[in-house]
């Protein structure tokens, strides 16, 4: 799957785009929004799903939805570590966008959003051969530590 994920924290940006595409995601970073809106528009049938945080430079999260939905209906996430804040959250859903409280649940955000796709039969099929392998080799990882914790 290729993912814009947007985020002016230049670390939390790194560290999700790493897990992600250690998941087997494609994923373009921008770093506010008017750069990330730039990248969407050369390319808007590239991208799977837009995930941006809420508060950005330049456009916000709501004002990168709003663009994007004149374009696009590509499905996209907005995401702030502020709490939930029924407001906002409106604010969000009516720009037509998804919206995730936590940061640190986007890798499972991304996970459930990928499933859903392969069931409609949207997904790609690469992506779901790289994911069953990485768990296969993690389960024999996980049964080799268990092998030598009882021998030992």
């Amino acid at each position: 799957m290729k993912i814009l994920l947007i985020d002016d924290d230049e670390v939390i940006l790194k560290c999700m785009q790493h897990a992600l595409v250690d998941d087997g995601h494609v994923v373009l970073t921008a770093l506010n929004g008017t750069t990330a809106l730039r990248k969407f528009k050369e390319s808007p049938n590239e991208f799977d799903i837009v995930v941006t945080d809420l508060e950005l430079p330049y456009m916000d999260g709501v004002e990168i939805t709003k663009a994007i939905r004149e374009i696009s209906d590509v499905p996209i996430c907005v995401w702030t570590g502020f709490g939930d804040d029924p407001e906002i959250s409106m604010l969000v859903k009516n720009a037509g966008a998804d919206y995730l409280v936590d940061k640190l649940g986007l890798k499972l955000f991304v996970r459930r959003f990928d499933a859903r796709n392969k069931e409609k039969g949207n997904g790609s099929e690469k992506n779901e051969t790289l994911y069953q392998k990485r768990r296969a080799d993690d389960d024999v990882r996980s049964s080799d530590s268990g092998k030598q914790k009882k021998t030992s």
